[in-house]
């Protein structure tokens, strides 16, 4: 966050020492056409303003079922168990694993979106089966995955390797898992970006104008706020419109990775603080100064401008732009004019200003 002025002028192993016990447990579930292999975090650049809140999503990724699973179980209470092994939880978090990058953790859930149940590291996902046997279709053994801010962020590269083993398998009353499906992770990873931009100050000149009863405002004028040294704004899914499905790598096409739908793009936003109380703030009507040599019974507009149309600003509001994707120029079209304020006008100078913050997300 920077502020400027904006000015107008005008395991553990147990060893008996004596009888040992000994007991097994022997599966009753097999499978065919089960398989294993290894995905990534995939994509190209992504961007997130330092300003952006916690929780909200960076990154979202489905890893779909490679293939259907034929299943046979001669126990009781057949089911899917869906769970987590190894990887590298993020202290003080639940369930959020590490990218290796500050700021970020990864969320993994059993399904196609994060509406699913979220996988926990102490018990799995169970998903009754309905029958002994029969096949899982390979769309049933999609699972994905979410990387969310969990606290301040910094720009670098978001890899995988720390990632758990994300394993589908089937069992019955014999708590004994096969394997359905099971994905491990490589290096590979996303870049992220935090965009920033320098705010420079700014002083225009409103010109002169000769306020009455019946010409109570001057000719609005072009005052904006241009941006300077913008980083590129690539955008995020944080609208949960957009992810990257990358296959389980377990057909030999590992590491191909389409993006789905279209990033939601950045927003930069602006808050304008008048060093002056505003006369009107609602109508952005900015006080003049006081004091000897100011005129009287005269403000400043604000406007924001779209063409020919002007619409006042109301000072208690943001104002937010969003930059087109793969850009990096960032610019407020505001404008600005005299204004009558009161019943009696006295000739002098102009001059007001507002100090303007910028947050980005």
């Amino acid at each position: 966050m920077k502020s400027s002025i904006y000015k107008w002028i005008a395991a553990v192993a147990i060893l008996l020492p004596a009888t040992a016990f000994f007991t097994s447990a022997w599966a009753t579930c097999t499978t065919s056409n089960q398989y294993s292999g290894n995905s990534a975090l995939r994509g190209v650049n992504y961007s997130a303003g330092p300003d952006m809140a916690v929780g909200s999503t960076i990154y979202r990724q489905i890893v779909p079922g490679y293939a259907n699973v034929t299943y046979t179980c001669t126990g009781a209470n057949p089911r899917l168990t869906f769970s987590l092994s190894g990887g590298t939880l993020i202290p003080g978090t639940t369930d959020t694993y590490s990218v290796g990058l500050a700021g970020l953790g990864v969320k993994i859930y059993a399904g196609s979106n994060e509406s699913a149940t979220q996988a926990s590291s102490s018990a799995p996902v169970v998903v009754p089966l309905g029958s002994a046997s029969g096949t899982v279709q390979g769309a049933n053994l999609n699972f994905f995955l979410t990387v969310v801010k969990i606290g301040a962020i910094t720009a670098g590269s978001a890899g995988s390797s720390a990632l758990p083993q994300v394993k589908w398998d089937v069992t019955d009353d014999s708590g004994v898992p096969i394997r359905f499906a099971y994905t491990s992770w490589t290096s590979t990873s996303f870049t992220l970006n935090v965009p920033t931009c320098t705010t420079p100050d700014f002083t225009f000149d409103l010109g002169s104008a000769l306020l009455s009863n019946s010409a109570t405002s001057s000719s609005w004028i072009s005052t904006p706020v241009n941006l300077t040294g913008c980083s590129t704004f690539y955008g995020n899914s944080s609208d949960l419109q957009s992810y990257q499905s990358v296959g389980n790598g377990a057909n030999g096409n590992f590491g191909t990775a389409t993006l789905n739908g279209t990033f939601a793009k950045n927003a930069v936003t602006m808050t304008l603080s008048p060093q002056i109380t505003p006369t009107d703030a609602a109508r952005g009507i900015l006080a003049n100064q006081s004091g000897s040599g100011f005129a009287g019974g005269v403000g400043v507009q604000l406007a924001t401008q779209s063409g020919s149309t002007y619409t006042p600003v109301n000072l208690a509001n943001n104002i937010v732009f969003n930059p087109a994707l793969g850009t990096s120029a960032v610019s407020f079209p505001l404008a600005a004019r005299m204004i009558k304020t009161g019943d009696v006008i006295t000739p002098g100078a102009v001059s007001t200003s507002v100090t303007y913050t910028i947050t980005y997300q």
